[in-house]
């Protein structure tokens, strides 16, 4: 049908007389339903109806045998002048998935608490509280999944409550009570630590994203500060060497995070102090997460 249609629009040319016609004009129509050509004294009209592709589709051409103009109108969904196929195979094109590697700085600060604490141990909530950095943190990212990694630096404080205190006689950390005629003080508990996160970050919306994962923790630098008054004069008893501690620990990590706002929470299964050495407890921390 479609060889039909281009034999007869050359055939129908030359009874247009002296008409000037547009250079080039060909209408490339597969497989039309129907096709109508109409002539009379002044006007030869061919029209189409329904193409290969679309049903709907309406191409009419006049011509008029007097004047120096001719017009081609197309009606329908489309024009319809289609290259043949190679082979019969058809180009997909696949879209790209946007994949990039940044380089992110997070600070957190938040409330520490202790939870299953042996020994006697209590923790003052708004006292004990942590502060991380994680200064080298890179996300490679597809689309809006990121795998995160990197390298931070963290500081811990635990104060005891009430009328505890850490005490220390060189190979153990036990909970116990202050000097006998002393003032009570305070009782802290500090350690530093390297953070290298394992994290899953997932976007969504334009500006909202969770994530979550393990924190393996390298921990140095324990201390022990005793702070107690005798009369009027302030003691302070300090232990930084042989304190028995993990030099490893996990925790488990998730936050909320709203532009480069948001809350964090971060659970450690396990005591900082090493097994039959210390008081075993785990800890529980909440607070803000501040990206730039």
């Amino acid at each position: 049908m479609k060889t039909s249609l281009l034999l007869l629009l050359s055939a129908c040319l030359p009874f247009a007389g002296q008409a000037q016609t547009p250079a080039d004009t060909l209408a490339d129509v597969r497989r039309p339903e129907h096709v109508l050509v109409v002539r009379n004294d002044s006007v030869l009209n061919i029209r189409v109806k329904g193409s290969e592709s679309d049903h709907n589709y309406v191409f009419n051409y006049s011509l008029p045998y007097q004047g120096n103009t001719s017009f081609v109108e197309e009606a329908g969904t489309r024009w319809d002048f289609t290259l043949p196929r190679i082979f019969n195979n058809k180009r997909t094109i696949r879209k790209r998935t946007k994949r990039q590697v940044e380089w992110t700085m997070a600070l957190r600060f938040g409330a520490l608490r202790t939870l299953n604490a042996d020994g006697g141990l209590r923790t003052q909530f708004g006292s004990s509280f942590e502060i991380e950095g994680n200064f080298l943190s890179f996300a490679y990212t597809v689309g809006r999944h990121s795998l995160i990694t990197g390298w931070g630096y963290a500081w811990a404080r635990y104060r005891l409550d009430g009328a505890q205190c850490f005490n220390f006689d060189g190979e153990r950390v036990a909970v116990g009570d202050y000097p006998t005629g002393s003032k009570v003080g305070r009782s802290v508990f500090r350690l530093n630590r390297h953070v290298v996160p394992a994290l899953y970050r997932y976007r969504f919306g334009k500006k909202w994203n969770v994530t979550a994962g393990a924190l393996l923790q390298f921990n140095v630098r324990p201390r022990i500060y005793n702070t107690y008054y005798v009369g009027n004069k302030e003691v302070v008893d300090t232990y930084k060497k042989n304190i028995p501690i993990r030099p490893v620990t996990a925790a488990l990590y998730g936050s909320l995070v709203y532009d480069d706002l948001g809350l964090y929470v971060r659970y450690q299964p396990t005591s900082v102090f090493t097994k039959d050495f210390g008081p075993q407890f785990n800890s529980l921390s909440m607070g803000l997460t501040l990206g730039f």
